[in-house]
């Protein structure tokens, strides 16, 4: 996580140091161009600001907003448009429309306000579950038209747009859930048919791309929900919460 967060940094840096650096050239040229001498470019304070808080995240430019008046200032107007960037978008995979089972991907782009279509998923699907995990989409399980559960699990990259199948789930099923935890995917519970309802549990590493069965659930269920939390340890045993 550490690696993929030092190389999201450096690649920005690299994108608005040469998008400054060609913003800067066209400068030159087009002062040669009229015969000017070339001038000092600086950048305007709002540009600058909303370098430093694109760098620094929305908690450290809302923090820099509060305990700075003067240099507060420029984070402070560009803050909305920092905002409206770091929104995550949001996928829809697959599902039903007038019985015809979909393999199509849409995504909505906070930042815009807007939708757009994606490539399809190389397996039309219904009743699939879907998690986010290291900037990639994994979609698993789910059934179509209807018949048997089956175990196709694939992952969407959004840098190139492409997908790619995954060795499928140990265990068919859909209308599962899944959640992510430790830079790990679990996929829990779901029905392989009617009535036939699962308290299974599985663990999917994106790094090595392995699957592995943990312990399952005390209760079987389907069409139910998860979410994720990473902790510092784990005793690798489920715990019954009051209701």
């Amino acid at each position: 996580m550490e690696l993929g967060l030092a190389r999201d940094i450096l690649t920005y840096c690299l994108e608005e140091s040469s998008q400054l650096a060609q913003e800067e050239l066209r400068r030159r040229q087009q002062a040669r161009a009229r015969g000017a001498p070339p001038a000092v470019w600086c950048p305007s304070p709002e540009r600058v600001s909303s370098i430093i808080g694109r760098m620094a995240g929305i908690a450290m430019a809302r923090r820099l907003c509060e305990i700075s008046r003067a240099h507060g200032g420029g984070v402070r107007r560009t803050l909305q448009s920092l905002t409206m960037s770091a929104l995550p978008d949001v996928y829809v995979c697959g599902g039903q429309a007038e019985r015809t089972t979909l393999a199509s991907v849409d995504r909505f782009v906070a930042s815009r306000g807007s939708w757009e279509s994606l490539p399809p998923m190389p397996t039309a699907r219904s009743f699939c579950t879907a998690v986010a995990v290291g900037g990639r989409v994994y979609v698993f399980g789910g059934e179509r038209d209807q018949r048997s559960a089956f175990a196709a699990a694939e992952c969407f990259d959004p840098a190139s747009s492409e997908w790619e199948r995954l060795p499928p789930m140990p265990t068919p099923r859909a209308g599962c859930a899944a959640a992510a935890a430790g830079g790990k995917i679990y996929v829990c519970g779901g029905l392989v048919v009617a009535w036939q309802v699962l308290n299974v549990v599985e663990c999917f590493c994106p790094a090595t791309r392995r699957w592995r069965r943990v312990p399952p659930m005390p209760t079987p269920r389907c069409g139910c929900t998860a979410a994720g939390q990473d902790l510092s340890s784990s005793a690798g045993s489920w715990t019954t919460v009051p209701c």
